[in-house]
């Protein structure tokens, strides 16, 4: 099949008013695109290859009959970085490669390929010391695992070490997420070898290292790969560990005692953000357990991970009410507390509003139905975002340089409401890549910003470890015009979604 580099006449931008704009001029397109039966996609391919561009079939006329074939490449890379990694000769999983062991499919155990990758903390060490080589598992000194040697169990250390960025208990430069069972949601982030391999021989692990000139951003390689994942604890008695992908953790909790507790966890979020060839942008991916939240009418006696199966509470904004933020410094809610009250979520856009066929929704019936009889079968597409116009030709670098979205990051499709109900909770309107254009002199990673090594403050004997901990953030944040971006974005967020917050309050009480 031609790649999309050959096919030009679907290169269509998306702006705000609706219009469809193509290199010669604007066409009208209907409120609702026109149906496409016609759209032929191969049937899914259960394999542990990640594809590395997007290809088409026949039928694609404009971005809404694209959208298929980034869905189908979404399922393909889900499916090849949850494949079972491949074990060494000391037992432990090969980083980023998958078994080709001919026994071996998909719904074997093991740890999976993404698993596998490195992990942000273990990318970036406190006093911007260097990383291990890739395929090392050592602890490097000076940067132990909160919870001392985990052993064979993951370390699921959630709390931020600064603010609310991007990873943690608490979401990006927003609040935490509680369960129905009323256990927080955890955070993980890992970075495939070209992404790990470029921030150390470019030394990108300290912002002393990083080009702060728009017109020479920090670029990462074709195929460099993001994974985020959110964790449920799974409750014995409640939960059915046999319809998640599970995983033994250690649970680190900040001022706790002790701080760390292993539990069972359950896969319930996945992100991929993928750099593909054509796409300067990145394609970004996103995938949940089908259990998280109803899709329209809550479903009898199904019971969800993030919504109370009834209209009670309201969740308007997409949910009712939001936790205070985790505070390393501060003594961790325990589980009869007030904050750790349920979060009503519910889904603010359709999975398949205004698709032409096949949506997404039909999309993730053809590959549950190939993934039967494993886990992965209860797992679901959200959405697949991309830049509309290939090969980076209308990028610039958005704030704090020149750029503008959506144009400027070549127009994102769809250009908003791309939200997964475990990660982006609160800021459903928003979408990934207008997120994340605020770090696109970054190339669109924000942990460059985040957890590159830079120097605290001076030390004040006189400061209490909580006001330390703000000053190290605060001082971070106004060194950072990317972060200083993100944050004023989630302000502006947070005044759009507090009446309704505000009002859902009120009905509780």
């Amino acid at each position: 099949m031609p790649t999309l580099n050959t096919i030009k006449a679907i290169l269509i931008l998306v702006v705000c008013c609706s219009c469809l704009i193509t290199r010669m001029g604007a066409v009208e397109t209907p409120s609702r695109p026109p149906d496409k039966s016609e759209i032929q996609l191969p049937a899914p391919v259960i394999d542990s290859q990640i594809p590395d561009e997007v290809t088409f079939g026949p039928g694609v006329e404009s971005a809404e009959t694209a959208r298929p074939f980034f869905d189908y490449f979404s399922w393909q890379s889900f499916v090849a970085l949850n494949w079972p990694a491949a074990i060494g000769a000391d037992g432990k999983a090969v980083r980023g490669v998958p078994s080709t062991d001919s026994a071996m499919k998909i719904g074997n155990p093991g740890v999976r390929v993404w698993e596998s990758y490195k992990t942000d903390w273990e990318l970036f060490r406190p006093g911007g010391k260097a990383p291990t080589p890739w395929s090392s598992y050592d602890l490097p000194l000076g940067s132990p695992s909160p919870c001392g040697d985990p052993g064979e169990s993951k370390t699921l250390a959630m709390v931020t070490k600064m603010d609310s960025v991007l990873d943690g208990i608490n979401q990006a430069f927003s609040h935490p997420l509680v369960d129905q069972n009323r256990n927080y949601v955890r955070y993980e982030i890992h970075v495939n070898q070209p992404y790990y391999q470029k921030v150390v021989d470019k030394q990108w692990y300290r912002v002393d290292q990083q080009s702060k000139d728009p017109s020479n951003p920090n670029e990462f390689p074709n195929r460099v790969i993001e994974i985020k994942a959110a964790w449920k604890e799974l409750v014995a008695g409640t939960d059915d560990p046999s319809r998640f992908y599970t995983t033994d953790a250690l649970i680190f909790e900040p001022a706790g005692s002790p701080k760390c507790r292993s539990a069972k966890m359950g896969l319930i979020g996945f992100h991929i953000a993928n750099k593909e060839k054509h796409h300067r942008e990145w394609i970004w991916s996103t995938f949940e357990h089908v259990d998280n939240v109803p899709e329209g009418t809550p479903v009898s006696g199904l019971k969800y991970s993030l919504h109370n199966g009834t209209n009670i509470p309201s969740s308007l904004p997409g949910y009712d009410h939001r936790p205070e933020k985790i505070n390393e410094t501060k003594p961790f809610p325990v589980s009869g507390d007030l904050q750790r009250n349920p979060v009503q979520v519910s889904r603010l856009t359709p999975l398949s509003d205004g698709q032409v066929a096949p949506t997404t929704e039909q999309m993730n019936a053809k590959w549950q139905q190939a993934l039967a009889g494993t886990v992965w079968q209860f797992y679901k597409l959200v959405s697949t975002q991309w830049p509309i116009v290939q090969d980076g030709q209308d990028f610039k670098v958005g704030p704090p340089g020149t750029g503008t979205f959506p144009k400027n990051s070549d127009s994102p499709f769809p250009a908003a409401k791309v939200a997964n109900s475990t990660m982006e909770t609160y800021v459903q309107k928003n979408s990934c890549m207008k997120c994340h254009y605020l770090a696109s002199q970054d190339d669109f990673s924000f942990l460059l910003s985040e957890r590159a090594f830079t120097p605290p403050p001076p030390v004040n004997a006189l400061m209490t470890a909580a006001k330390r901990a703000k000053q190290i953030s605060d001082d971070r944040i106004s060194k950072s015009p990317i972060l200083q971006s993100l944050r004023a974005a989630m302000l502006m967020i947070d005044k759009e979604t507090m009446l309704p917050a505000k009002k859902n309050r009120r009905q509780r009480r």
